[in-house]
């Protein structure tokens, strides 16, 4: 008891709500979901648009814990805030203001995954993430892949980049793994762009059982407008990932024109290392030529930088390692969905993953790729 006494009394110590006032810390009851809203960015106006649908959803009777990181241009401080009932109505409790305002840093998202444990213990964990992201990618190769890297007077260092956008700052990929606990949530779904790429879901695979997110872009709203409906399918004892993702892509598919543009994956992290294996094992080697008929998701013109990994590897795999490559992609990739076109590309192959693909014309981008745990594992 002495022992019990001496942990609560540190737990409460270590800390502090927003106004000194004592916070409530439940017993770990059913699933806690971490929202974590880095919009200090172009996002910005979509993160009140979220609260007020979260607000619709969230139902504290059937429910588990709901608690939400919220930064925006809006706010001169990331706020740490937890939904709450209070006489019939859902209210939304700020328990404390970070005196870091970058939400792309790795020290903040590392201390509101540990604050969340103490303020909203659950049984099990799951966390959505809302941002920017330009999938591994180092900060501003995206827009300027060739002339990304160049040095004035020697090779600039090329770390992985791309996780989280708080004006112009970016998260280091490996640092964003880095702050995760190994094994806390059950998933992480991702509301932001090229997430769904075999260099995350592999360097998650430790982190999460399952990743839910999309190989190419994702257009806004995201899950905004199903969060109003279907946010107590992430709450079932058996998470429905899968019924989530459906519900999410029934929006898209209703949608008119370049609106109806998206695709969603549900991977199974646990089944990212027999990929590898096989990935080393076919070791695709293409010319530039036969590189740019690969199905691709990026729309900004070539070099293009994010293509559909199935496609890529059948590329010069013999018909019995692309029978074991279907069977692989299938315990890996259990729930996938793709309009027939994204804005202007045609999407004609989705095997639910993404790969970057090396090429002569980006050497820096090359060796960037080639120091992601994915690259290092495929050598």
């Amino acid at each position: 008891m002495e022992k019990i006494f001496i942990y609560l009394l540190l737990l409460l110590t270590s800390f502090s709500c927003i106004d000194e006032k004592a916070c409530d810390f439940d017993i770990p009851k059913g699933r806690t979901l971490l929202i974590y809203l880095a919009g200090d960015n172009s996002l910005s106006d979509e993160v009140e648009d979220i609260f007020e649908a979260l607000k619709e959803g969230w139902d504290p009777m059937t429910m588990g814990q709901l608690v939400v990181l919220a930064d925006s241009r809006d706010n001169d401080r990331p706020m740490l805030i937890k939904f709450k009932e209070r006489k019939g109505v859902i209210v939304t409790d700020t328990l404390r203001k970070y005196t870091n305002k970058n939400s792309a840093s790795p020290e903040l998202f590392s201390q509101v995954i540990a604050d969340t444990k103490v303020v909203a213990p659950g049984e099990s964990y799951g966390m959505l993430l809302f941002s920017h992201a330009n999938g591994w990618l180092p900060a501003g190769s995206f827009s300027d892949p060739i002339g990304w890297g160049a040095p004035s007077g020697g090779m600039k260092s090329v770390v992985p980049r791309s996780i989280f956008e708080d004006n112009e700052r970016e998260m280091e990929l490996t640092d964003f793994v880095a702050a995760i606990p190994d094994g806390m949530f059950e998933f992480i779904a991702s509301e932001m762009c090229f997430m769904s790429g075999v260099e995350i879901a592999y360097a998650l695979r430790n982190k999460t059982d399952y990743l839910l997110a999309s190989a190419p872009e994702m257009l806004s709203p995201g899950f905004t407008p199903i969060y109003k409906t279907s946010l107590g399918l992430l709450y079932k004892p058996k998470t429905d990932l899968e019924g989530f993702a459906q519900v999410h892509f029934n929006y898209i598919e209703a949608q008119q024109g370049a609106f109806r543009s998206g695709a969603i994956s549900l991977v199974r992290t646990s089944e990212m290392e027999s990929l590898v294996a096989l990935t080393r094992e076919i070791a695709p080697s293409l010319t530039q030529e036969e590189i740019d008929k690969v199905q691709y998701y990026d729309r900004n013109g070539k070099p293009h930088l994010f293509f559909d990994y199935g496609e890529y590897m059948k590329q010069t795999a013999t018909s019995e390692q692309i029978a074991r490559l279907e069977i692989l992609l299938d315990k890996a990739v259990i729930f996938k969905r793709n309009t027939p076109k994204l804005i202007n590309i045609d999407i004609i192959n989705h095997s639910g993953l993404s790969v970057y693909i090396p090429q002569d014309a980006l050497p820096r981008l090359n060796a960037a790729y080639e120091d992601t745990e994915w690259g290092k594992a495929i050598q």
